[in-house]
């Protein structure tokens, strides 16, 4: 599957997995937010591997996404009543045009407790669009937004093996080097392991 990373990561943040495909899946997380006064969340992801994406895609989209945002949501609970839904759309697109940056980067209107917060990758210059500054609105879910879009569209980090450090390591994956002895020692086990 395309977008398997996503799926993973995902599921490794505790959403379940409503439906997929071999470029898009749609999943599904309730949370209790006790950090903003006891409010619970239904986010849903939809998750799409798609060509060019235009502002006009990603516009034309929403309504239906909000509509099986809410078939989708678990919880019964009038919006607003302690609960609120985000519908959070990621583009994972071959290039995105400026029109559809500047969308995703901006605000999205005001809807009462519901929020939409568009994501796109675009993979011909690998960066990634996503509204970045936090509105008094959002203060309390803006950066866990931000969070869940750079799980499933930030850079990853792939290394080597641990990390050789000075005397005072702050890693518990670090391996201290107080010498260029200890230094070359530590270099030569790791080539032997592989």
């Amino acid at each position: 599957m395309y977008l398997e990373s996503q799926r993973d990561e995902l599921r490794r943040l505790g959403y379940s997995i409503a439906s997929e495909s071999d470029c898009s899946l749609i999943a599904v997380r309730n949370v209790w937010h006790w950090d903003a006064m006891a409010t619970n969340m239904t986010y849903v992801v939809f998750l799409r591997a798609t060509g060019t994406l235009s502002r006009q895609n990603i516009e034309s989209e929403y309504e239906r996404m909000l509509e099986s945002a809410r078939e989708l949501d678990p919880l019964r609970l009038p919006r607003g009543f302690q609960h609120g839904r985000t519908v959070v759309p990621v583009y994972i697109a071959d290039s995105i045009e400026p029109d559809a940056v500047a969308l995703l980067e901006t605000a999205q209107p005001m809807r009462f407790a519901e929020f939409v917060f568009p994501v796109g990758l675009d993979r011909s210059s690998g960066r990634a669009h996503y509204l970045r500054r936090t509105s008094v609105w959002g203060a309390f879910y803006l950066p866990k937004l931000r969070f869940l879009a750079h799980r499933l569209v930030g850079p990853r980090m792939i290394v080597s093996g641990p990390m050789l450090d000075g005397p005072k390591v702050e890693y518990k994956a670090a391996i201290a080097i107080t010498t260029p002895a200890v230094g070359r020692h530590a270099v030569d086990s790791l080539k032997a392991r592989g």
